[in-house]
């Protein structure tokens, strides 16, 4: 093995005993300038960018110069875009590696084109970035990655994506990790579960390296069918193992609790049951899905739970529901079916279906004064008992009974009417008729309440 520094003129000497000293080396041939190869450095690129080492030398033009772990490595002799610029004898050459491998120390390689050469490592080539190991991380909750590297600095950028070169997931990134072996990405929320890549870059502006990967589990895609007074179920893909419970809830996943109910495994997703949903639907404003975990909360989204979801009473004048008068009642709701039934009565025994008028309005006709309940069925399936749902409660405000001092009025002395029933007032007309209520002959004047019941003092003429 020679060692020798490349370029300038060489002779090649010989002697009987090297200990004898200078006069019996015997000088056997000029060389010349016959040492070719390149000088010895140290260079440094970064992980995922394509890499250029500028390399000088001696008759470089018949060679090859590589990277790889280590010289002795055969297998990773390649010549990779090796371009020669040659002034005199000496030479520059530009070696462009557009794939490092992994971060670490590798070895800068060097074999001439001759018969039966070797590899000679020439310089040493430090590949900045990080290295993780693959790591399993839980939608919702907070995520550690294990991580090892070589001249990373607290700027670098670390994120999660499908693919580095596409842009970076909605979810975990951190900008300035902490120096130890792990890299907090923070709370996985707003995203879907999956497996993606984690990527590292200088900055914002650096082509982006894949790191390593990450398995981040819980639910994917999900699907709700689910109406009111009627069977509910959720499910949903699912990445790694099913453990835990959808939720519905009202406006958020902090919110009030609509309904809960435990996910089972199913065709490599999530399902669940929740049975029939105790609410009329007129609670609900925004309902949403969400996954509860063992230590996550997901929102999976706006819940679409099909049914009503206001009624609206108008009386007379957009007034209250009055008795003897025809009123409009008015729902809205989500999908509701065509052969839905609104009824008033008791929704528990004796109830009657109201007439429709429209698409989402009913007509409750002249009602008896005194407390109604409005009942909905669905028409879903039949309208028995089982089927109907309990709305609201309403006031049909209007008289129920009256009472006459003296019992038999005549002429010329005071009649006092005594009224009994729902949301009277002092507003309110009364009058007497001898033929029909649609002609008035005595109004009424003077009214004043007693408690709940109106008391009206006809003066004689």
């Amino acid at each position: 093995e020679y060692v020798c520094t490349v370029g300038g003129d060489f002779s090649l000497c010989w002697s009987h005993d090297a200990s004898l000293g200078q006069p019996f080396v015997v000088s056997v041939s000029d060389l010349g300038s016959a040492i070719a190869g390149p000088d010895t450095g140290e260079y440094v690129c970064t992980a995922g960018s394509v890499c250029e080492l500028g390399v000088t030398g001696f008759a470089l033009q018949q060679s090859m110069v590589f990277v790889a772990a280590s010289c002795t490595d055969s297998a990773a002799e390649q010549i990779q875009g090796w371009e020669v610029e040659l002034s005199g004898a000496r030479a520059t050459a530009l070696l462009t590696v557009s794939e490092l491998g992994a971060p670490g120390h590798k070895a800068v390689c060097w074999r001439s084109n001759a018969a039966g050469a070797l590899n000679v490592q020439v310089g040493a080539l430090q590949v900045n970035g990080p290295e993780f190991s693959m790591g399993n991380c839980t939608l919702g909750a907070q995520c550690e990655l294990r991580f090892t590297g070589v001249g990373l600095v607290p700027s670098d950028q670390y994120y999660l994506a499908t693919s580095c070169s596409e842009d970076p997931a909605s979810f975990g990134s951190a900008d300035n990790p902490s120096t130890g072996l792990f890299l907090e990405m923070g709370v996985l929320d707003g995203g879907t579960a999956g497996g993606y890549a984690v990527c590292w870059r200088r900055d914002s502006t650096a082509q982006a390296y894949r790191a390593g990967e990450v398995n981040v589990y819980g639910p994917g895609s999900p699907a709700l069918d689910c109406e009111i007074a009627h069977s509910c179920t959720a499910s949903a893909s699912f990445h790694g193992p099913v453990h835990g419970s959808f939720l519905l809830v009202e406006g958020s996943c902090q919110g009030s609790q609509i309904g809960m109910a435990a996910a089972a495994a199913e065709d490599g997703g999530a399902v669940a049951d929740f049975g029939v949903l105790s609410i009329t639907g007129l609670e609900l404003d925004s309902p949403v899905l969400c996954w509860l975990g063992d230590d996550a909360v997901v929102d999976l989204g706006p819940a679409v739970i099909r049914g009503i979801r206001s009624i609206t009473v108008s009386g007379p004048g957009d007034g209250p529901a009055a008795a003897g008068f025809d009123n409009m009642v008015t729902v809205a709701g989500v999908e509701l079916r065509d052969s839905a039934v609104l009824s008033a009565g008791d929704c528990a025994g004796l109830h009657t279906p109201l007439e429709k008028t429209g698409g989402s309005t009913w007509l409750l006709q002249q009602p008896r004064p005194g407390t109604l309940q409005l009942c909905w069925c669905s028409g879903a399936e039949s309208c028995s008992t089982a089927d109907v749902i309990l709305l609201t409660t309403i006031d049909v405000i209007g008289p129920s009974s009256v009472t006459v001092t003296p019992a038999a009025p005549v002429r010329a002395v005071e009649a006092v009417f005594e009224i009994d029933g729902v949301g009277l007032d002092t507003d309110h007309v009364l009058f007497l008729s001898s033929t029909t209520c649609s002609t008035p002959e005595t109004t009424s004047g003077g009214l004043s309440l007693s408690g709940t019941v109106l008391v009206w003092r006809v003066t004689p003429e």
